[in-house]
């Protein structure tokens, strides 16, 4: 079956050569700029995606039933266009619109992403993704992306989005407070780095955009490190956050917004005082609120700021985020030893992210960092499976300390030098 002359067999058409995960979501849909007689359909669609945030907005319909559609107004012109996602109904095979995409920004120095939604039903075939690989890429340049930071789903969407279209380390996630609204929790921006665009060729035809290799996965972890630390020592003190509420709750994932529990803060305290005469001269946390909660009580003692990055995340598992079944929580410890004990970096729970992504995304910030302090001392917080997967990348320590997992709040030392790691490895403490 062709859906708009697009066979599922090709899918739609990406600029560059579309990485293996994105030729996968564009099987069966087809994506078509809105046509002048088609705004009519977009703004159905519109109030289909302003019912699904309605939860996360706390919004409600106005007199007329309908949500508000503002937005849509300032839609076609020479600075926005639109998009719409398309699969043949399966009652009676005509054309049937299953999403839309708004673009703003285009005669700007910055494309933004305004809106993208897609039918419940058709998510789970990745055509969601598909739309956004699309959109994003008719348009080459530096993009924003935005979400709220109480959609949670959106946070994890996106950020997979952005490592397949954009690349891991070629993007960057920034909290901006909202006009108009002090009260509410700030904005989400994912935005890509002007500089890694210009390498990646993006608004420069003569140039190739990088993508994932489809035969040779492990070389692209290579090409992610090249050129990084060929002769620069570094000394990083690093630590798994201190403990949070999903451990508590037997939850399994990256869940992003999960705070401390009060145990955790205590712990925070503790592992301040424990690092107090280090030398630490700059603290860098996962974006997570847990990391970054441990981070800020251990900074405000020592009196230094934290810098965020999204690349120190924990790993993410797809549709399996949140989960507390067992089952889960066993396939997630034998993707984790596949990893670290196997050396099998395509393993991975569900949909989620690959060992490959991981090793790639934290190894390469880890020695970022290090390039950018040398011998200065630096404190990392991140996450348990992704620390572990990033520094075995490092130091091949995986096999020798698999059993015995990252303690919340223990710091330990990795150094380099003559091009060499050292890594120790922490011991849980027996009391908070």
């Amino acid at each position: 079956m062709c859906v708009l002359g697009h066979c599922p067999s090709q899918g739609t058409a990406v600029a560059g050569q579309a990485r293996p995960k994105l030729a996968r979501w564009l099987r069966n849909y087809a994506s078509t700029p809105v046509r002048a007689d088609q705004w009519g359909i977009v703004a159905w669609l519109w109030q289909a995606f302003r019912q699904d945030l309605a939860s996360v907005v706390t919004a409600l319909p106005y007199a007329d039933g309908r949500y508000q559609a503002g937005p849509l107004d300032h839609y076609p012109s020479a600075d926005a266009v639109g998009y719409l996602a398309w699969r043949a109904h399966p009652r009676t095979s005509e054309d049937s619109p299953i999403g839309f995409a708004l673009v703003e920004g285009l005669s700007g120095s910055r494309r933004s992403l305004a809106a993208c939604w897609v039918a419940t039903v058709a998510r789970r075939d990745g055509v969601g993704k598909a739309l956004a690989a699309d959109v994003l890429n008719r348009h080459p340049g530096p993009w924003t992306i935005g979400f709220q930071h109480n959609n949670f789903a959106a946070g994890a969407f996106w950020r997979v989005v952005a490592d397949e279209v954009f690349g891991p380390r070629r993007w960057t996630e920034v909290r901006r407070a909202i006009p108009g609204l002090p009260e509410a929790p700030p904005d989400h921006f994912i935005e890509t780095l002007w500089r890694w665009m210009v390498e990646a060729g993006a608004g420069r035809p003569d140039l190739p955009r990088v993508a994932w290799s489809s035969r040779s996965p492990a070389a692209d972890v290579a090409r992610c490190d090249s050129g990084l630390m060929k002769r620069a020592d570094a000394h990083l003190i690093c630590m798994r956050h201190a403990q949070s509420v999903n451990v508590s709750a037997h939850q399994a994932g990256a869940l992003s917004e999960v705070p401390l529990t009060d145990l955790g803060r205590h712990q925070a305290e503790v592992a301040a005082r424990s690092v107090a005469g280090a030398g630490i001269a700059a603290i860098y946390a996962s974006t997570a609120v847990r990391a970054e909660q441990t981070a800020r009580i251990i900074g405000s003692h020592l009196g230094l700021p934290v810098v965020l990055t999204a690349d120190l995340t924990e790993v993410w598992l797809g549709i399996r985020e949140g989960a507390v079944d067992e089952a889960t929580h066993q396939m997630t410890a034998e993707v984790l030893r596949a990893w670290i004990v196997d050396g099998n970096l395509a393993a991975r729970v569900a949909d989620g992210e690959t060992g490959y992504q991981v090793q790639c995304r934290v190894s390469s910030t880890l020695k970022r960092i290090g390039l950018d302090h040398g011998n200065q001392p630096v404190l990392i917080i991140g996450h348990v499976a992704s620390l572990t997967t990033g520094i075995n990348a490092l130091c091949g320590n995986g096999p020798d300390v698999w059993g015995s997992p990252l303690p919340h709040a223990v710091a330990f030392t990795m150094t380099r030098h003559e091009q060499t790691w050292h890594c120790t490895w922490p011991v849980a403490h027996t009391s908070p």
